[in-house]
């Protein structure tokens, strides 16, 4: 009971990319301490987000048709718009620094990144938007 509790204290996580073999590493990793939702594209990951409003969000950059900056973009253009967001991507995470501040994003992070590592930027940018 008190791991329910926990949840329902920590709120929802949205993870949103396109690989079900990632997607579902990370939902069953941050189960512990979050309801965890997963959108596949854009338009269910807009969805998702307003269906049940995250207290943060993951999202890859590099997916089909809407990358993970038109997401973002899309999100913060809702009421959604202060939800804390790490981006997370195969790229140099320097060479997309820039841009991944200019839509807001709270971290950007090597898809090379430990758990414990991506786990500490989603609890730490949960913290500052707290």
């Amino acid at each position: 009971m008190a791991h329910i509790n926990n949840q329902r204290a920590r709120g929802t996580i949205l993870i949103v990319d396109d690989n079900p073999e990632w997607t579902d590493l990370l939902s069953a990793y941050f189960s512990t301490k979050y309801r965890v939702n997963v959108a596949n594209d854009a338009a269910n990951a807009v969805q998702a987000a307003l269906d049940e409003p995250p207290v943060a969000i993951i999202v890859d950059l590099t997916m089909p048709r809407i990358d993970g900056f038109g997401v973002i973009r899309r999100l913060k253009d809702t009421s959604l718009g202060k939800v804390p967001t790490v981006l997370f991507t195969g790229w140099n995470p320097a060479e997309v620094a820039d841009c991944a501040e200019s839509v807001g994003c709270s971290a950007v992070l090597s898809k090379s990144v430990s758990l414990a590592e991506l786990d500490e930027a989603v609890s730490s940018a949960v913290r500052r938007a707290a």
